[in-house]
């Protein structure tokens, strides 16, 4: 994610809301990049119509974070962080 991107705007309030989560769960190995999954993956079953039920199940976590692949020299104007990105 880069929120220098005007397309990513508004996106800083969920990065924040998620960030205690992380922080909570980090131990157990959870990744930032898996809580995204997750909070993707949530907002697409709670917007299934008609109260449709069907499953969006999460098999694995483990997934690289941006910093921890030292990706650095991929991005433009900073570091890799939990709130800019490389540009693909």
């Amino acid at each position: 994610i880069d929120l220098t991107n005007g397309d990513n705007f508004g996106l800083e309030e969920p990065i924040d809301a998620l960030e205690p989560i992380l922080a909570k769960f980090s131990h157990f190995g959870i990744t930032r990049a898996d809580l995204w999954v997750l909070a993707s993956l949530e907002g697409a079953r709670g917007a299934q119509a008609n109260g449709d039920d069907l499953p969006f199940p999460m098999l694995w976590f483990g997934r690289p974070n941006c910093e921890d692949k030292n990706l650095d020299s991929d991005c433009v104007e900073g570091d890799c962080s939990a709130k800019r990105g490389p540009h693909r």
